[in-house]
């Protein structure tokens, strides 16, 4: 991924001009900050007494210290996941070995309390059995889930809660939250996963369920960002706005009302997307 998202930086060098963006963003914090004293000037003492704006100052550069911080709690849950995951295997080979389950990847279709149960009963060859059987039910409907779109939302018994999806005629507009500022215009590029969003080009605009930081890199090359769920602080929203791309979020069934191919324009302000024109024309 990290190769071919180079590639695309190589190929276009405008597109991701890291050293024009940080010029725009630290023009554009100047003028906000400029703005945020002049307002807090205008307050009654705010002239003689500028304790807001020292209060300001203070959270801001604390803000400032403290935002490249924010991804490392899910760097080290992610770690500490891994070596879980590790000692979890070790365990499954063992159980697998003695005959209490079909599959070492068998104790990642089981409850933790389940486990416990065959922990502490592996002598019993009927908890044996139906922990087998449960790991193999649940390993069919994983499957079986894996084949579909995911659904937003599924009942106590798993069955999928759609709301119906209507595709975007052109000259329609699809609205969701506008999360970082400006217009673009581009094709749609649908991903689903990050390995689909490899396949950005640079000014399309990137349409997905979600993102997390799995899906950063590419940012740079997108024109806009259209994401189904999340809010202003969602990682879309957040690494847009870094990036100075116009982000809408909450913009549902984007993925299926969108196509990729097709020619939008996206307004980070109001949150609409409007379809310009169809794929196929």
């Amino acid at each position: 991924m990290i190769l071919e998202t180079f590639r695309e930086y190589v190929l276009h060098p405008g597109q991701a001009d890291a050293a024009a963006l940080s010029t725009r963003q630290r023009e554009a914090r100047a003028l906000a900050e400029a703005e945020a004293q002049r307002i807090m000037r205008q307050r009654p003492l705010g002239q003689w007494l500028p304790l807001r704006w020292w209060c300001f100052q203070l959270m801001l550069k604390q803000t400032q210290r403290m935002t490249p911080l924010r991804e490392n709690p899910k760097y080290e849950l992610l770690r500490v996941s891994l070596q879980q995951r590790r000692l979890w295997l070790i365990l499954g080979r063992r159980w697998t070995e003695a005959g209490l389950l079909g599959r070492p990847d068998d104790v990642f279709f089981l409850l933790m309390s389940e486990l416990i149960q065959l922990a502490r009963r592996s002598d019993d060859p009927v908890i044996a059995g139906q922990m087998r059987s449960r790991a193999e039910r649940r390993r069919l409907q994983y499957a079986e889930w894996s084949a579909q779109p995911p659904p937003m939302l599924r009942d106590r018994n798993g069955a999928r809660i759609d709301r119906p999806s209507v595709p975007v005629p052109p000259g329609a507009s699809l609205t969701g939250i506008g999360a970082s500022p400006g217009r673009a215009t581009g094709r749609v590029r649908v991903a689903r996963s990050p390995a689909e969003g490899r396949q950005l080009q640079a000014g399309e605009v990137l349409v997905a369920r979600f993102t997390d930081p799995g899906w950063t890199p590419i940012f740079p090359l997108a024109a806009a960002v259209v994401t189904e769920i999340g809010g202003v602080l969602s990682h879309g929203a957040v690494v847009a706005r870094e990036f100075g791309i116009p982000a809408v979020v909450n913009a549902a069934g984007a993925t299926e009302r969108l196509s990729t191919g097709q020619l939008v324009e996206v307004d980070g302000e109001t949150g609409e997307i409007e379809l310009l024109e169809d794929e196929d024309e």
